[in-house]
């Protein structure tokens, strides 16, 4: 058998494609005289008050206004100028100024023009499109509703409410790792990651992927992370903070919230609120209990710096809540409700509290770890930064203060249409602590690699040949000719432990036994005289019709988990979509969407991810 799973002669060409069909998305409309990227529609749905929602509509999205007809994202020239008509009497015009994408979603930044100070981001995951708009005159979002139909929203951010009180003041602070301490490690060998990014972990439970009875499809909730992540990154950005969060891994967690002490009353009071759904759902996290080991799991398979769980809250009481400010490593948790995640950036507020920046002065005058490390409100021009609470706003006779996506910096100012004041003070410089902390937050956990996405469309950035030559072809592919009796890889980098691998490959050739693979959790740097990764798994077909599963062991040595089959899902000699999904010891082998083969081996838990011939 070994030798079909040689190279012998012939030419290979293997693309990664993962492409999620991101087509324009329709819905049962009604005519309108409106321009734009939303079209008016009644769906006939009767959605539940919520005390924050000022006005509503429901809409058909425009997607062609992003994506050409053959799915694919347009460039920011090619998408100009887009219309955001919102309601009647409210439209904006919108430029983009940066489009980003990881293998969950695409994201849209951008500026409303001639609205000083406004504001948009987009995003899109699965197909689901989800949408955050501000201007001094207010701000909005866009939601997925099910059936194509989205839901427009005017935002009131004065009924929000932020922390279950006292819980912010925890007294859990660590220690900020000093430049001495960083190149120590170095020093000893130890691997460092540079603090230019943050991985996060990003987990839901099913109440919140429910909370919105017409629409509880896992790409809205993507949608929405992908949408707080594309707010928070947007905020460092413009407050000139360094690092950026990146989105490691999303997955739904069988946890269902609960409050201890029953449903609380809010500021000023605080009556029976010593247990907030978000008290038991951070405390679990951290000491893994009630199921919440797994959060702990999760976030070591796949070295994740910080964790956020998305949740709904039993009682809509309140946004939000982290374990500490920079708390020691192993309380790097946070609970943010689904309401609040983005049109009041409570995802980003509460990992900046695990960054070790603190609310406003007026109502957390601690000093702790700096005495610089707090947000800023301006009561009389009705503005706060991320960090910043609400109080000093009325108790200064000034009423409600928006949140706008700035972190507190002295030498940032706000728009003219805020007032063109600082956006921070001595006392106020939250952009200055995420930066001191950047190491020791990046430093939790060892960077293993981010959930990627391929097309080749544009460049093969992430990979790197391994044995033979391997380039981006004039037709979009990754491709390689071979190496002679030899397997010709390449690999991504990064170090995965659980993870779905899918790749759309494509051999030519004469030689119908010869074998294509894809590669998990193995060492692309000890390759034996064959090619062979070791030790690693082996997933693979061949042009004959067959498809076998194979263990490289540490010692060089093969062992077949599954030898050669004959299968009806395979295409030789055409297009087949490979995918291993890796949970644990648990692995699932598919070829164009057919399961062919499930089994168990726990030997390799970790290791970087390829495909060869």
């Amino acid at each position: 058998m070994r030798s079909n799973r040689r190279v012998r002669a012939g030419v290979g060409v293997i693309a990664v494609l993962m492409v999620a069909a991101l087509l324009p998305l329709t819905a049962a409309t009604a005519q309108s005289d409106e321009t734009g990227m939303f079209t008016p529609v009644a769906d006939g749905k009767a959605y539940a008050p919520s005390a924050e929602i000022m006005r509503a509509r429901t809409v058909a999205v425009d997607m062609g206004t992003l994506f050409g007809p053959d799915g694919k994202a347009k460039t920011r020239a090619d998408v100009g100028e887009v219309t955001f008509n919102l309601f009647p009497d409210v439209t904006y015009t919108g430029r983009v100024t940066r489009i980003t994408k990881d293998s969950f979603a695409k994201a849209w930044w951008g500026d409303l023009t001639n609205v000083e100070g406004g504001y948009f981001y987009l995003a899109v995951a699965d197909g689901a499109f989800a949408a955050h708009l501000a201007s001094p005159d207010g701000i909005y979002e866009v939601k997925s509703a099910g059936d194509g139909v989205y839901r427009v929203v005017q935002i009131d951010q004065s009924k929000f409410v932020d922390h279950p009180p006292g819980s912010f003041d925890d007294p859990v602070v660590g220690e900020v790792l000093s430049d001495a301490e960083v190149r120590a490690m170095e020093a000893d060998g130890r691997a460092v990651d540079s603090g230019a990014t943050l991985d996060i972990l990003v987990l839901y439970t099913p109440n919140a992927l429910n909370s919105d009875l017409f629409d509880t499809s896992e790409a809205k909730m993507k949608a929405d992370i992908a949408l707080a992540l594309a707010e928070t990154n947007g905020s460092y950005q413009k407050s000139k903070v360094t690092p950026r969060l990146r989105l490691v891994h999303v997955e739904q967690v069988a946890y269902t919230e609960y409050d201890t002490d029953g449903p609380c009353q809010g500021y000023p009071t605080y009556v029976g609120c010593a247990n907030s759904a978000f008290d038991n759902a951070v405390n679990e996290m951290v000491n893994g209990t009630n199921g919440m080991g797994v959060a702990q799991s999760l976030r070591n398979t796949y070295g994740a710096d910080m964790v956020g769980l998305i949740i709904d809250d039993p009682h809509g009481s309140y946004c939000g809540l982290a374990a500490g400010i920079l708390p020691p490593e192993t309380h790097g948790y946070q609970a943010t409700d689904r309401q609040c995640a983005t049109g009041y950036y409570s995802f980003g507020h509460e990992f900046g509290h695990l960054q070790g920046a603190r609310h406003d002065a007026y109502v957390d005058p601690t000093n702790t770890p700096y005495t610089y490390g707090h947000g800023w409100t301006n009561p009389p021009d009705h503005w706060r930064t991320v960090m910043a609470y609400n109080n000093a706003c009325p108790a200064a006779g000034y009423g409600n203060c928006t949140r706008l996506d700035y972190w507190s910096n002295p030498n940032k100012r706000v728009p003219a249409a805020w007032g063109s004041d600082p956006t921070g003070a001595p006392s106020a410089k939250n952009f200055k602590v995420l930066d001191n902390t950047a190491y020791t937050v990046a430093n939790w956990r060892k960077s293993k690699g981010a959930d990627f996405y391929s097309s080749f469309d544009v460049n093969n950035k992430g990979w790197a040949a391994v044995v033979g030559t391997w380039f981006r072809n004039t037709k979009g592919w990754y491709t390689s000719k071979g190496k002679l009796n030899k397997f010709a890889t390449a690999y991504h980098g990064g170090f995965y432990g659980d993870i779905t691998f899918e790749a759309s490959v494509k051999r030519v050739g004469d030689c119908a036994g010869c074998a294509t693979m894809l590669v998990l959790r193995g060492k692309s740097k000890n390759v034996d005289g064959t090619g062979n990764w070791i030790p690693s798994y082996q997933f693979i077909y061949n042009n004959s019709g067959s498809y076998s599963v194979w263990k490289i062991k540490p010692n060089g040595g093969l062992a077949a988990l599954k030898n050669w089959t004959a299968h009806a899902a395979i295409k030789p000699f055409l297009w087949n979509k490979l995918k291993v999904v890796a949970i644990g010891g648990n692995l699932s082998f598919y070829i164009n969407n057919q399961l062919v083969w499930s089994g168990s081996d726990a030997q390799f838990a970790i290791g970087q991810v390829g495909l060869g011939f």
